[in-house]
């Protein structure tokens, strides 16, 4: 072998010095095949907190003032909510009687001189609902102060039972038997206005939850090295 050359393994393969990672070669002379995969595995293993931590603070700083504050959003509609679930569930049907009279095409109280016990049964409904929304309201408060506002995926794929529900609901009112002689029940109007304010508040931090992958330096520059090595002659 002449003098200067590299030295060579017992598989024939000119071994290559791991210049590219941080602080020489750890390992001496290896394969040039050998070295770069272990270069490889090495920046992925090694600055991958780094890179993580480079990209949150780049994600955060490209992040729309209106996709910072989108975990409030769901608040204020838990909020609200939460207010309407209590009216439902203290005051029944009273709490919004044109859902009932839209529907049936009576007056509620009306409806409740001439019919007691339908109207028992569909103010025991609207009570029932009522609990679901205080519900919702409490789970939806939760789930965004501990996951959706730190950027937790699960958090972000569990709200989107918000714009599922608005959208089923203005779906079951606007496909329900109505009477013309009665205004639209308030769900019809409310419904699309909270679906289309729970799909901005999830879509605007898209970028949040879902930061675009960028190949750490080091990884790159490995595999821009790691071309074939030939045979020094000697």
């Amino acid at each position: 072998m002449t003098k200067g050359a590299r030295p060579t393994s017992a598989v024939g393969l000119s071994a290559a010095p791991l210049d590219i990672l941080p602080g020489g070669n750890p390992f001496g002379y290896l394969p040039c095949s050998c070295s770069h995969v272990v270069a490889l595995l090495l920046a992925q293993d090694g600055p991958q907190e780094e890179v993580s931590d480079h990209m949150t603070t780049e994600s955060q700083k490209k992040e729309t003032f209106l996709g910072r504050h989108s975990w409030k959003w769901f608040i204020f509609m838990a909020v609200i909510f939460g207010l309407f679930g209590i009216g439902d569930v203290i005051l029944g049907m009273d709490a919004d009687p044109a859902i009932a009279e839209s529907i049936t095409g009576v007056a509620w109280p009306e409806l409740q001189a001439s019919s007691h016990r339908i109207a028992n049964l569909i103010d025991l409904y609207v009570r029932a609902v009522g609990m679901y929304l205080i519900i919702l309201s409490i789970m939806t408060v939760a789930i965004t102060l501990v996951g959706f506002r730190q950027g937790e995926k699960w958090a972000w794929y569990v709200l989107w039972i918000w714009p599922l529900a608005m959208a089923s609901t203005f779906f079951i009112f606007f496909t329900a038997e109505r009477q013309i002689d009665f205004p639209a029940p308030p769900p019809m109007l409310s419904a699309p206005m909270f679906l289309v304010l729970s799909l901005l508040a999830l879509l605007l931090p898209y970028r949040k939850f879902f930061p675009k992958v960028q190949v750490p330096f080091l990884a790159s520059s490995a595999a821009a090295n790691s071309g074939p090595c030939s045979r020094d002659q000697e």
